[in-house]
Order: C-alpha cells, then structure tokens, then sequence
C-alpha cells in the first residue's frame, strides 16, 4: 500500500534509496569486521590501529555470550536488507522499533570509540550506516503487521548467524590444529 505522499507503481523516494545504499554500507563494514573475527586481515589496518584497538575492546563481543558484535552486525543488516526490499512503502512496526533500537546501540558504539580513541573506520561506516538507515526507516509509513518483512529478517539473521557460529567452530578447530 502505498503512503499518503507517493502515488502507487512510483520507483522509491529518497528514503527507500538511502535506506538501501546505508543497508549494503553497514553490511560490506560489519562483514570486514567479521571476517576479521576469523582470521582474515582488516586490510588499511595495523596491529595498534584504531581497527585493532577497538576488535580488542570489551564493546568488540556480545557480554555474556563473547560472540562477536560484527557478526550481529551482517546479520542485522542483512536481514533489513531483504525485509526492506520486501516492505516497499510500508514498513512493520516491528522492524521500526528493531531499527531504533540499532540506532541507539550505533549511538552508544560510536561514544564508546571516541572514548577508547579507537575510531576505526569499518566500526565508523557500519554505525553511521545503521544511524542514516534509522532516518530512512522512519521516513517510511509504519504499518501494524507486515508478515513477509517480518518473516524474512528473521529466517535471514538466523541463517546468517548460524553461518557465523558455524564458521567461528571451524575457525577455532583451525588454529588449535595450526598451534599443535
């Protein structure tokens, strides 16, 4: 259903197009993260970079779980990515409150990193991406229920997080057989 503002059949406005382009930003920095998390190099990062410095921070994991924040990040965004895609001009209320709620856990990323003085740039990009992604989520009409968004960032974060502790155990079996 299209919004007040936009006729049906017309190509996405502003919002959608922002919406997209900071949803593909936030997924190519929170994937550099993460496979960093597994052993790749952070290419344009040394070893006492801000990069570094803030992968080796208690804000780099999950409290409690020590699983890494980036591999919540390419799940996050990547499952936003198919459900907006999906949503056209409507978006679910569910998701809109999810997105707030990234964007208030971008805010508190980015004071953590200009309080650490670790101002990585990958860190930088996926914050930033997920803060401009808030606009454009609430530039969108809220709808109560949507169930084809819904159901389709929910099976993506499951698969990609799955993915991700999948990996993680091959990575770990990696190198405790290259350390023996």
């Amino acid at each position: 259903m299209a919004s007040p503002q936009e006729p049906p059949g017309r190509a996405p406005g502003p919002e959608g197009v922002l919406g997209g382009a900071a949803l593909a930003v936030g997924l190519a920095a929170s994937a550099v993260l993460a496979l960093r998390h597994l052993g790749a190099p952070l290419v344009g990062c040394g070893l006492d970079s801000p990069c570094e410095r803030a992968l080796a921070s208690a804000f780099a994991r999950v409290p409690g779980l020590g699983w890494p924040v980036a591999f919540l990040g390419v799940a996050y965004f990547a499952g936003l990515a198919l459900a907006w895609g999906l949503a056209a001009r409507d978006w679910p209320r569910s998701l809109a409150w999810l997105v707030r709620a990234g964007g208030v856990a971008a805010l508190g990323f980015l004071a953590a990193a200009m309080w650490l003085a670790a101002l990585c740039p990958y860190c930088l990009a996926a914050q930033s991406a997920g803060l401009a992604f808030w606009w454009a989520s609430e530039r969108r009409r809220a709808r109560a229920r949507a169930w084809r968004p819904e159901l389709a960032f929910t099976l993506v974060f499951l698969a990609v997080a799955l993915g991700f502790v999948l990996a993680e155990a091959r990575a770990r079996q990696s190198r405790a057989a290259a350390a023996r």
